[in-house]
């Protein structure tokens, strides 16, 4: 009997272990309370609008920050006359980048997605896309925000 009680103890901590180790649940909520907090106008934006000058995939960029200056939210988009991107990075209250989806649309009615999840050290620790060239977007990817809000505009280059 002592072995089955014990036996439970050790599968009920590997299980709670294994719980507390996947961080997808706190991005998610993470997820939640940031979009929520955009929505109620908690967060500061800020907004850089480029216009079009041809195809570039952050013609627009806008940056939101909490009360204390944190990035918790930054989103560029722009595109083409047939298509459109844009890359939305979620961050977590210390200001690293913990969620990213990238998604694109055309006049054709194409669309394909990627979301990446990222853990407290910055390791990617899942991998979703819509198909596989999807996967080419990460390299899209913005890990420091404000330098990203901050780049020259793609007018310029």
């Amino acid at each position: 009997m002592r072995r089955v009680a014990f036996t439970v103890a050790l599968l009920a901590l590997a299980q709670a272990q294994g719980a507390a180790a996947d961080p997808i649940p706190g991005i998610r909520q993470n997820y939640q309370a940031v979009n929520a907090a955009v929505a109620a106008g908690k967060f500061r934006a800020s907004h850089k609008d480029f216009g079009y000058c041809g195809p570039a995939r952050n013609s627009e960029r806008t940056l939101w920050t909490d009360g204390r200056g944190v990035p918790r939210k930054y989103v560029e988009s722009g595109g083409s006359d047939d298509s459109f991107v844009k890359l939305s990075a979620y961050l977590d209250g210390q200001g690293r980048v913990n969620f990213v989806l990238i998604e694109r649309n055309d006049i054709w009615g194409q669309s394909d997605t990627l979301r990446l999840y990222y853990n407290g050290a910055g390791q990617v620790v899942r991998r979703l896309a819509s198909s596989s060239w999807a996967l080419e977007w990460e390299r899209w990817v913005v890990r420091d925000v404000r330098r990203a809000f901050g780049a020259a505009s793609p007018c310029s280059r």
